[in-house]
């Protein structure tokens, strides 16, 4: 869990760093002042993948974060299930011995050995529903449509939402080509393997 709260040290510096001139710095002008009611959470990971389901997952069972309240948002409209007869996928993932320990320390190692060399999607649905456990259950349909950085949180207006989030951890898991990411103009490198 040490690495969860210098993980959650490290956003915050970044978030404020990236927008020290004014401690209420506006990510998106899109934000509406006081017209819809909001809802407080503690975290919000944005992203049902088998990142944001395993920082989601993290989070839950960790006993610091016991009695904090965490939200899942995932922009699809349903996700996958523990299903032995599954169509073809192409998407993979490697896991190395770091990121087995990660999901044997969530519990949820034991599922997904089962059904090991398997579309990516199950590995997911395995990490979702070891978050049934937990009693968080992700929120489909919902992407994030724009985000203000306030005093001591941030607000978040939801695509076809009729409530705001206020959190003070907004965590983008929401894929490679991630619009948080992009609206919080926080810089990534890439480079090309020369490979076909």
């Amino acid at each position: 869990m040490r690495q969860l709260l210098l993980l959650r040290r490290s956003l915050i510096t970044v978030r404020f760093s990236l927008y020290s001139t004014s401690s209420k710095a506006a990510i998106s002008q899109d934000l509406p002042k006081n017209s819809m009611p909001t809802e407080n959470v503690d975290i919000i990971v944005a992203g049902g993948g088998l990142v944001g389901s395993a920082m989601a997952l993290a989070f839950a069972s960790s006993p610091i974060f016991k009695n904090h309240k965490i939200v899942l948002l995932e922009s699809q409209s349903k996700l996958p299930k523990v299903s032995k007869n599954q169509s073809y996928s192409n998407r993979v993932c490697a896991l190395n011995t770091q990121s087995i320990n990660l999901f044997e320390k969530l519990g949820a190692w034991d599922l997904m050995k089962s059904i090991r060399v398997q579309k990516v999607s199950r590995m997911q649905s395995c990490l979702l529903e070891r978050l049934k456990q937990f009693n968080i259950e992700p929120r489909l349909n919902s992407r994030v449509k724009s985000f203000e950085n306030e005093e001591n949180s941030i607000r978040i207006k939801l695509q076809d939402e009729k409530i705001n989030l206020r959190t003070g951890l907004l965590i983008a898991a929401d894929g490679y080509q991630s619009s948080i990411r992009e609206m919080a103009r926080i810089p990534t490198m890439q480079w090309n393997y020369d490979q076909f």
